[in-house]
């Protein structure tokens, strides 16, 4: 058994994720939710851990109603991540590095700790988001744009099209597709899988060495249209928590 030494929580727009680490493991089972109290459910079913840690891009009121949540269960603070100047090697490149969202600095040294190269970190989830960095660590910046399902649901808000998109099972998805439905799910996979092919050709054509790696609950579904090779992490963000907690 793991010795759980700290609880990790990625707290994302759709999804809370979770997993127990310590400083010589990375998270092995990690836990998903779609609201807090399933999230806590499963914590009062787990042994005290020393530390909790948290990286989330909701509101604070959500944060505050974890942290009492944790200190209700435990009687422990939650630190929670931020985005800093420089960490673990790498370097911000937003002039306010605390502006750039937590969840992608956490995966970026996640990253970039484990190939050490340049890199296209590219997360999905409720956003798609990716960020470049050189084989120095120097972060380059990075795009940000409405992931699969949130592309579909504004489709459908925007249009009179109201159709739900039908969701293709592992190898069926059709550049051209036969169906409204097929149509829309087909275009909001390959309008992203372009642009992150995209993003990949512009580091590479800088640094022959540049590793893709591709994480968030999405990454599965949109690996196989992509021309790029990609490591798939899913568990990226919670990784780089576990790096952050065991560097502090």
């Amino acid at each position: 058994m793991l010795n759980q030494t700290r609880l990790l929580i990625d707290a994302g727009n759709s999804r809370i994720k979770w997993a127990f680490a310590d400083d010589q493991s990375e998270p092995y089972i990690v836990n998903s939710h779609t609201d807090l109290a399933s999230a806590v459910k499963g914590w009062k079913a787990q042994s005290k851990p020393v530390q909790v840690w948290l990286a989330s891009v909701r509101n604070k009121q959500f944060n505050d109603e974890l942290s009492s949540a944790i200190q209700s269960l435990w009687t422990l603070p939650t630190n929670k991540i931020t985005s800093t100047r420089q960490a673990l090697g790498v370097t911000n490149a937003y002039a306010e590095p605390e502006q750039l969202g937590c969840d992608r600095w956490a995966a970026m040294l996640a990253a970039f700790h484990q190939s050490k190269t340049s890199l296209v970190v590219v997360n999905l989830g409720t956003a798609l988001t990716i960020d470049a960095i050189d084989a120095d660590g120097q972060h380059l910046g990075g795009l940000i744009c409405p992931g699969i399902h949130l592309q579909q649901a504004i489709l459908n808000k925007g249009t009179n099209i109201n159709v739900t998109p039908d969701g293709p099972t592992h190898g069926e998805l059709k550049l051209f597709a036969a169906s409204t439905a097929e149509g829309i799910s087909s275009g909001s996979i390959y309008a992203l899988s372009a642009l992150i092919d995209k993003a990949y050709q512009n580091r590479l054509s800088k640094d022959p060495g540049t590793v893709c790696y591709l994480a968030g609950g999405d990454a599965e579904n949109i690996a196989d249209t992509l021309q790029c090779p990609c490591i798939i992490e899913p568990s990226l963000v919670l990784k780089g928590i576990a790096l952050l907690a065991a560097a502090r």
